[in-house]
């Protein structure tokens, strides 16, 4: 039997030789093996010397590990945390009071005497701050300074372990740091502006506020603006920028040079690049800012942004209907009654070829003119689409006349209190259009009911409801 285990031994062997290849063992396991041998030879030859070196390896490690639980076991101090809140930032006007630091603890930490009083030793502030520390009451400690805080330092403080707080009392750390507010640039608005006295004067104006006040040279040095046509044929262009600033600095209103209008639509890009320094010095605001303002185009200067219908009481607390139009520039009452239309629609859509849908005989109702109106509201049916478009040109109030073919310039909307209109397909020709449509060399319907030609761009459908 030894014998066939011993072949059977070595033909696995030659059989792992053959597909892994013959292993040789480092050096180091022989070498440890020759160390054990030499070890359990010496304690064979020396038994009471052995014995000896066992039982201090065991004293040892028994000693140890009773060490090791008495220093997890062992009572504690009871320690005293405390938390920072770092100063806001001071409020800018003629008499501001910087805002204190306050260090607050967890328990009752200042000696009795001390509560209400200036601390006058027991702690240290790096970089040197000229101000005052006072115990507020026995858990808050306040740094007031002289001055307003230095823009975005960080400061280190040290509390010395006797003579700040009570003799029993002992913290968890005697230091912290922290930082004073940083200087920020925020854009707060940016618009395209027209002088309500001189209508030729357009331009971009801005508005920015800081978090200290400014100083003006790095600030105006960061300014960039450059007007950017959509058109091809017209180049862009660089504007200078005009800073002015309120009574501390605290907000800058920057207004580009006077531009004329575009034939498109163009983007003025504003852009402020790090740089800007607070007047009180510190490190400069690193972040660069950037906003787009849109400058409509001259054949869209003035128009219909947007137009609803609301239910309102008059005089003698009867509800009534008005019709609420939002324009992108201001105009006279007496060029909006003369420029706008408003068209009774049919209730079904008149090219719908659909069998069973009755088309009808008048699709198209007569102008109303905007100081008739009131005729309408009182005699249409409920929910009954209507239209309101815009005629062939309209005055702004403060400037000259802007071309504004019929169907330019609308929004849909629908009264509060109607139905949903009748649903379909199809579209009507609008035909207030027929001219307009005819110089853009486009088609131009309206699809009150839904339906896949495009929306006319040029009027407001809304819903009448009695």
């Amino acid at each position: 039997m030894a014998r066939f285990f011993a072949a059977l031994f070595a033909f696995l062997g030659r059989v792992l030789v053959a597909s892994l290849g013959r292993w040789d063992p480092p050096g180091w396991p022989r070498w440890l093996g020759r160390q054990g041998r030499r070890a359990g030879g010496w304690a064979l030859a020396h038994k009471r010397k052995s014995g000896l070196v066992l039982a201090a390896v065991a004293v040892v490690g028994a000693g140890g590990g009773y060490g090791w639980h008495w220093w997890k076991t062992r009572p504690k101090p009871t320690t005293v945390s405390f938390r920072v809140f770092e100063p806001g930032l001071t409020a800018i006007g003629d008499k501001v009071t910087p805002r204190s630091l306050v260090v607050r603890f967890s328990a009752s930490v200042a000696p009795l005497r001390a509560v209400g009083t200036v601390v006058r030793k027991g702690i240290s502030v790096d970089p040197k701050l000229d101000g005052t520390w006072k115990w507020s009451s026995d858990r808050e400690l306040e740094l007031r300074p002289r001055e307003d805080w230095p823009v975005g330092q960080t400061f280190s403080v040290r509390f010395e372990r006797k003579g700040l707080a009570a003799s029993h009392v002992t913290l968890d750390k005697y230091g912290f740091e922290f930082s004073t507010p940083p200087f920020t640039v925020q854009l707060r608005e940016a618009e395209f502006y027209q002088d309500p006295v001189d209508p030729n004067l357009k331009k971009v104006v801005s508005e920015w506020s800081f978090s200290h006040p400014v100083d003006g040279p790095s600030f105006e040095k960061s300014i960039a603006m450059r007007f950017v046509p959509t058109n091809k044929e017209e180049r862009d262009f660089p504007l200078a920028a005009h800073v002015t600033y309120d009574k501390w600095k605290a907000r800058a209103f920057v207004h580009s040079d006077p531009f004329a209008l575009p034939q498109k639509d163009a983007v003025v890009e504003l852009r402020a690049g790090p740089g800007s320094k607070a007047a009180r010095g510190g490190p400069a605001f690193t972040t660069r800012l950037e906003s787009n303002v849109r400058v409509p185009g001259v054949y869209n200067f003035f128009r219909v942004n947007s137009a609803r219908v609301e239910i309102v009481d008059n005089p003698r607390l009867e509800p009534e209907q008005i019709l609420v139009m939002q324009l992108s520039a201001a105009a006279t009452e007496k060029e909006i009654t003369k420029a706008f239309e408003l068209w009774l629609l049919p209730t079904q859509n008149p090219h719908d070829s659909r069998a069973g849908i009755r088309r009808p005989s008048k699709p198209w109702a007569r102008a109303i003119r905007a100081s008739s109106w009131s005729r309408i509201w009182g005699s249409c049916p409920r929910s009954r689409p209507m239209a309101v478009t815009m005629s062939s040109c309209s005055r702004s109030r403060t400037a000259s006349r802007y071309p504004a073919p019929v169907c330019r310039s609308s929004a849909a909307t629908a009264c509060p209190c109607s139905a949903k209109p009748p649903t379909g397909k199809g579209t009507r020709a609008c035909p207030r259009c027929a001219s307009c449509a005819r110089r853009r060399r486009q088609s131009c319907s309206w699809f009150p009911w839904g339906g896949t030609r495009p929306f006319c761009p040029t009027a407001a459908t809304i819903a009448c409801s009695t």
